[in-house]
């Protein structure tokens, strides 16, 4: 009996030829629409917050360890919110001059502005919010602290650009973003190939076209579902994940593209995993 042998290397796809025709300058200021609560976090206040919740759980755990129940130290929240502390507490530049993102979530590049989709797209982005809110356990009658303030602080940002994206290939999105991402000064290049640092927003962003927009404007809810129900309903609804620091080799025996699949309820497991890893190393 013989095992199986890996493929051998082969030649990589070239990327999508819009960026020979229509270049993506090296940095660029996109224009940007944003949703969720995280839109009315004020930088200056948003720390104490943090603290002030981090207070309120230390009580919340010793009331849940006293009545027998299992602890809640790495739960998905508090991990979101360790990670956008991080990403905040360390200064990119020389001169200092970064100014904290107290807020998490991903950059979303819309890529289809058919007159349906313009319909549909704000309906689409206010589910998502909707659908994070529910899984988070935000809604609950009693929601602990931590889960409070993560959705307080969940914002998703929208890359609404109809001349750079209508269309747009994955490679061009990437480029798209590395030039978002290269505009806000927080990134090191080294002879064009950047290091991209955290926070997650800065390493990995989402793609909606046509269909992606259709299925989270279907989205639907009604008041009885817990967070479970709403799980097992949309766990197999995905969007795609761009890997911003992914370089096309001349060969590869690699499946991986620099894009995968990421189910549209993942999001906060999703971004406390790749403040330190990456999108290649993620599964759902």
């Amino acid at each position: 009996m013989t095992g199986r042998t890996a493929p051998p290397p082969r030649p990589t796809t070239p990327p999508g030829t819009t960026l020979v025709s229509h270049p993506i300058p090296r940095k660029k200021s996109f224009l940007t629409r944003s949703f969720g609560p995280g839109v009315a976090i004020d930088a200056s206040t948003a720390d104490s917050s943090y603290w002030e919740a981090r207070a309120r759980q230390a009580w919340w755990d010793n009331f849940r360890r006293a009545a027998g129940r299992c602890e809640y130290d790495e739960r998905e929240n508090l991990a979101v919110l360790k990670a956008v502390e991080g990403s905040e507490a360390v200064v990119w530049r020389a001169d200092g001059g970064l100014i904290p993102q107290p807020t998490w979530s991903f950059y979303i590049f819309l890529t289809d502005y058919s007159q349906d989709m313009r319909d549909r797209i704000s309906r689409a982005m206010e589910n998502w919010v909707e659908l994070i809110w529910r899984m988070q356990g935000a809604g609950a009658d009693s929601p602990d602290p931590y889960t409070e303030e993560a959705f307080r602080r969940f914002r998703l940002d929208l890359v609404d650009e109809q001349e750079a994206l209508a269309g747009a290939s994955i490679d061009r999105v990437r480029e798209c973003f590395r030039a978002l991402v290269r505009d806000l000064g927080i990134t090191d290049d080294n002879e064009g190939r950047g290091h991209w640092v955290p926070p997650t927003r800065n390493k990995v962003c989402l793609v909606l076209d046509a269909d992606r927009v259709q299925m989270l404007a279907n989205l639907t809810f009604r008041d009885d579902e817990d967070y479970m129900v709403i799980y097992e309903k949309y766990e197999a609804c995905f969007v795609q994940a761009v890997d911003i620091g992914w370089q096309r080799p001349e060969v590869t025996s690699s499946q991986y593209r620099g894009v995968k699949d990421l189910c549209i309820v993942s999001l906060a497991r999703a971004y406390g995993q790749f403040m330190d890893g990456d999108l290649g190393g993620y599964d759902e």
